[in-house]
């Protein structure tokens, strides 16, 4: 049953929106808010587009931001954390302060207003890479301290193996250490961190197109899609339900697949 589900989670928000990468914004003036059937398992929007083709696009589109976040996170993470146990004492003493600070700031007003910063900031590019560079770089910018002190506490434990010592006292930098031992050791706690932090940062992704400064139309995510079934919530639930139910499928399956995957217990 696990099996058929995880299939079904691939089928449904990787393979089929990447075969139908036009069918979802298709405009249709004879199937105009049509009622659930067979051909159209959540019925047509106001424009008579296929409203669950659309959310399984938006649950795929969400998906490809949340990626592309938690990776921009871990890179920042990986790097303050290594620069962290650096040899100088600014280093060491002012990166854990400064990312402490950044812990203190509830997350969703930081990554709200970054996300105003970047859009004002690059408000004369096309509106879709413009809005990939806001959603990634809010998300990333402000997610990354837990990662900086899982990597510094791990370099830490590292640093008191054998092999390690024998490295620095043969004349190895940190920079060569980083290189060679701690990114090698580190690749699979941060594989599993990053699939551990991926739904949170799914449900940030929709949280920005919610608000209205993530994606905006015709572009969509699970996030703008459950705004726009929010305003039609009386007359017509299904445009509401359908992408907030994807939306709880995609973070829980996310969740399950890292309790089957994961090899390595991470404590943040």
């Amino acid at each position: 049953m696990k099996k058929i589900n995880y299939f079904f989670f691939i089928i449904c928000f990787i393979v089929y929106p990447l075969i139908n990468l036009s069918r979802w914004n298709q405009v249709d003036i004879h199937l105009i808010s049509m009622t659930p059937s067979f051909s159209y398992w959540s019925g047509t929007d106001s424009l008579g587009r296929d409203y669950f083709l659309r959310c399984i696009q938006g649950g795929f589109i969400s998906l490809i931001l949340g990626i592309c976040s938690v990776t921009l996170a871990h890179v920042i993470g990986f790097l303050v954390g290594s620069l962290s146990q650096f040899r100088s004492f600014y280093l060491k003493f002012w990166l854990p302060r400064f990312s402490d600070i950044l812990d203190i700031i509830p997350n969703y007003l930081l990554v709200s207003l970054l996300a105003i910063f970047w859009n004002l900031l690059f408000k004369n590019i096309d509106p879709v890479l413009r809005t990939l560079i806001s959603t990634t770089f809010s998300i990333g910018l402000v997610n990354w301290m837990s990662i900086s002190r899982l990597v510094r506490a791990e370099i830490t434990n590292l640093r008191q193996k054998e092999f390690i010592s024998v490295t620095s006292s043969m004349g190895a930098s940190h920079w060569h250490l980083v290189k060679t031992h701690y990114f090698g050791y580190l690749s699979q706690i941060l594989t599993i961190s990053m699939v551990q932090h991926l739904p949170q940062f799914i449900l940030t992704e929709s949280f920005l197109s919610y608000i209205g400064i993530g994606l905006t139309p015709p572009y969509l995510s699970l996030g703008s899609l459950i705004a726009e079934g929010w305003r039609l919530v009386t007359t017509s639930p299904l445009l509401f339900f359908t992408p907030s139910l994807l939306l709880v499928y995609l973070s829980l399956n996310l969740r399950w697949i890292l309790t089957k995957s994961k090899t390595v217990k991470i404590s943040i």
